[in-house]
């Protein structure tokens, strides 16, 4: 029952077992039953950190956002993109470490989906890219058509230290 408790059905998928003092259960899973995190699969992620609130009961945070370095207008601005009227109706809003940002208003009927800022970024960078190559391939300068192909490839090695932070 204990190791059901901890999710765990099988005994074979058990390393080891201790039975605590305190009667609860401690399972250590054997090697290849263990949870695949983005560490074992070699996936850098951007460190998270806790939220910020900007926004409580209407009210701007002001030492919250110079905390930030963001100005009223930037969070004004933030706040209509999610198809919120005024800073009154925010009965709070969060952003995190990444850069999303969670509004929750006194009355639901206003919400929106939040835009993917992020997704439109990569692809107009993705796009970018491929013009510098397209410009390269289509000139018949050979210092152009080097420089725009240096810079297409500046772009990607740009891209793919970035792209994992953009998902």
């Amino acid at each position: 029952m204990l190791l059901r408790e901890k999710g765990t059905f099988k005994v074979s998928d058990v390393e080891m077992a201790v039975l605590e003092t305190n009667g609860d259960l401690s399972i250590m899973l054997k090697t290849n039953q263990q949870p695949v995190t983005p560490q074992t699969l070699g996936i850098p992620l951007e460190q998270e950190h806790g939220t910020t609130t900007l926004i409580m009961d209407g009210e701007i945070m002001e030492k919250s956002l110079d905390n930030l370095g963001c100005s009223e207008e930037w969070l004004k601005g933030e706040i209509k993109k999610q198809g919120v009227r005024a800073i009154e109706d925010v009965f709070l809003a969060q952003i995190d470490s990444l850069g999303t940002m969670y509004v929750d208003l006194y009355e639901d009927q206003f919400t929106k989906p939040v835009t993917e800022e992020r997704s439109l970024l990569a692809t107009t960078l993705k796009k970018i890219q491929a013009d510098l190559e397209g410009k390269s391939q289509n000139t018949d300068n050979p210092e152009v058509k080097k420089l725009y192909a240096m810079q297409a490839l500046e772009l990607k090695k740009a891209l793919d230290t970035i792209l994992p932070y953009l998902k």
